[in-house]
């Protein structure tokens, strides 16, 4: 499996993914976040997009974010269970396996996810997670567990004047005999309370 072209991919499809500008809707809005959904152009099931601002640099943004087991992803994403780096091809370019808690009342049990994770930076600063689910043979189904499904999926953390603007993009079937109103609800909400929990761990 060439894991740096499945990157390469990837992060091709999220710079389309940031530059599309039509067939976007509101899906929820807080004062500091909103987030959209449109047809995913990958499966049956919506891309969302989230937008907000933190007044911090993007680098130091994506110390928080990046899913790294010695990172500081763990310590306030309170929708993440666990975090496995299942091989590391190079310090930017990884296979992990995270697992999240049940969401929607236990209407969502706990899923996992086993996906190639690449981190990218542009000319302009701005610093990227490029993320798909892989199938890798070391891994296998887990019990207690749903595994889900992340089509192209990502974060921008581009510079502004006095922080980072943060686009970013689920795209996600989660798997298993769910309501289709209860996706739809659960994913624009933990694109809120991401951003929520973010922001207020980076102020503490």
């Amino acid at each position: 499996m060439d894991f740096r072209k499945i990157a390469d991919d990837v992060h091709n499809t999220l710079v389309g993914f940031r530059g599309s500008t039509g067939d976007w809707k509101e899906a929820k809005k807080t004062d500091d976040c909103t987030v959209y959904y449109k047809n995913s152009p990958e499966f049956g099931g919506y891309l969302y997009k989230s937008e907000g601002i933190i007044d911090k640099d993007p680098e130091t943004v994506m110390e928080h974010i990046e899913p790294k087991v010695d990172g500081k992803r763990l310590t306030w994403d309170k929708t993440m269970k666990e975090l496995e780096c299942i091989e590391e091809i190079d310090k930017d370019l990884r296979v992990v396996r995270t697992s999240t808690h049940a969401a929607a009342h236990g209407i969502i049990s706990c899923r996992d996810f086993v996906d190639l994770v690449k981190i990218t930076r542009d000319a302009d600063g701005t610093v990227v997670t490029n993320a798909r689910s892989i199938v890798h043979p070391d891994v296998g189904d887990r019990d207690g567990y749903v595994r889900g499904h992340n089509y192209t999926c990502g974060t921008f953390c581009s510079p502004i004047d006095g922080g980072t603007r943060i686009v970013n993009f689920i795209h996600c079937d989660l798997k298993g005999m769910l309501p289709k109103a209860a996706v739809d609800s659960a994913l624009p909400s933990n694109m809120i309370k991401f951003y929520e929990e973010l922001k207020t761990t980076m102020s503490g």
